[in-house]
């Protein structure tokens, strides 16, 4: 997901507070649960009003952000998609990690976090792009991007 923040976010996990400052986020994730297909973890992530279950859901509910563009590719149950793109974006320096392990606190690769700040003003979406078609996935859009959310 590519997600903009408008205005700084502060949330709480576990009692340690964190801050995003505004700008684009991208995090990156699965749909590998039991009972879940691509479309119902998209449509869970596109709600505001949710109960809150996965770490990215503090900042999905949070009025100041916007999901912007969803990238996402259909690989087989055994490759980690979401790991192979956090470490391109790890390596990648128009991204940064703003909260060390974010969303990877379970990830068994080594993943600094599947969450990155994008620090550039090139479009992001063609960042993400980039990565997938690096690493040979074949990447759907879920939005039609716009000049709105640049």
């Amino acid at each position: 997901m590519i997600i903009k923040v408008n205005d700084m976010i502060r949330f709480t996990i576990r009692n340690k507070e964190f801050t995003l400052e505004s700008g684009i986020y991208c995090y990156n994730g699965s749909a590998l649960g039991k009972s879940t297909n691509i479309e119902n973890r998209i449509n869970w992530h596109l709600k505001k009003e949710k109960k809150v279950h996965w770490h990215i859901d503090r900042v999905t509910v949070n009025q100041q952000s916007e999901i912007i563009q969803i990238v996402f590719s259909e690989s087989k149950r055994e490759i980690q998609g979401e790991s192979l793109v956090s470490q391109e974006m790890a390596k990648n320096p128009k991204f940064t990690v703003p909260i060390p392990k974010f969303g990877a606190s379970d990830c068994k690769n080594n993943c600094p976090a599947h969450f990155f700040k994008f620090n550039s003003k090139v479009n992001p979406i063609y960042e993400v792009l980039t990565i997938y078609t690096s690493l040979n996935f074949s990447p759907l859009l879920k939005f039609q991007y716009t000049q709105t959310h640049a």
